[in-house]
């Protein structure tokens, strides 16, 4: 079996080493590192899926240029699903758990991922799947009875912006654990509880009304309006 020089060097480039089996020429994916993933998740396999009946139903999200595991589990923790599975290079699927009938395929996933192409994201009628756990949304403290923030949006915010999500979708969630329901909510990004005796400080100028506080690194405000 003859592999050429350029073969070798973009499948050592790639972190991949080449398939057995089939053409020696097509490169192997790998799943994510772990060190990547979320805390609490981690890769489970390759399934083999169904387009006319789907291995994972909870929510769906289709495959775009950021496509990788790390944002396939933002979307699925968003949604409230603890499993989320990646397919034909990027499309999300999402589920409550991995179904017993789940036939595993783990030569199966060789497509790269869209925006990783290091990562496998299944194949077609292929699934790179991984499971983990789905926190719980941190609520905080109903403001002083002072606060001008209407009912539904009583959390009184200082955030670095108040925007629509789909203006930044890359930085305003998809990778900070929430999807909002609506593509055109306005979110805040980087917020912290407003001190009702302070102004919002420098680097969090925008000060909001917001329905919540998303948990995690990126503390986004949901549901935002800006005061």
């Amino acid at each position: 079996m003859f592999i050429s020089n350029q073969a070798l060097a973009i499948a050592l480039l790639a972190g991949s080493p080449l398939t057995q089996a089939g053409s020696p020429h097509i490169l192997r994916q790998a799943p994510a590192n772990p060190s990547a993933l979320p805390a609490g998740w981690s890769y489970t396999g390759c399934y083999v899926d169904d387009v006319n009946s789907r291995l994972l139903t909870g929510a769906y999200q289709p495959s775009y240029v950021f496509s990788r595991a790390e944002v396939c589990i933002a979307f699925c923790t968003g949604q409230g699903f603890p499993v989320a599975g990646l397919e034909n290079g990027g499309e999300c699927f999402c589920a409550p758990s991995l179904p017993a009938s789940a036939v595993a395929d783990q030569a199966g996933c060789t497509t790269p991922c869209r925006g990783l192409a290091s990562q496998a994201c299944g194949a077609p009628n292929r699934l790179t799947v991984y499971t983990g756990v789905v926190p719980s949304p941190t609520s905080i403290a109903p403001p002083s009875p002072t606060s001008s923030c209407p009912a539904g949006k009583q959390n009184n915010l200082c955030c670095r912006g108040v925007d629509r999500w789909t203006s930044s979708p890359y930085n305003f969630g998809t990778l900070c654990g929430y999807f909002p329901p609506d593509p055109l909510e306005f979110v805040g990004n980087v917020c912290t509880p407003k001190d009702p005796n302070a102004p919002c400080p420098d680097y969090q100028r925008v000060e909001g009304c917001c329905a919540g506080l998303w948990p995690g690194d990126c503390s986004m405000g949901t549901n935002c309006q800006k005061m």
